[in-house]
């Protein structure tokens, strides 16, 4: 592990083997993506609160009494 990362990210990052098999080293980033609860909040924010959604979900439906 790069040293300045450890000290920068603290208990935060998610060290992988540079020397590590491919396919694992994937599978490792894919599962760690899949539960940090970071990543699932970001990805509930952007898929959740764009302008499209937002229409959709909150004025959309008030046209549609009009």
């Amino acid at each position: 592990m790069i040293p300045a990362a450890k000290e920068i990210g603290g208990a935060e990052i998610h060290p992988i083997r540079a020397d590590g098999d491919p396919s694992e080293i994937a599978g490792s980033i894919a599962e760690w993506a899949q539960n940090d609860p970071t990543l699932q909040l970001k990805r509930r924010v952007r898929q959740g609160y764009t302008w499209r959604s937002i229409f959709q979900r909150e004025l959309l439906p008030l046209l549609d009494e009009i």
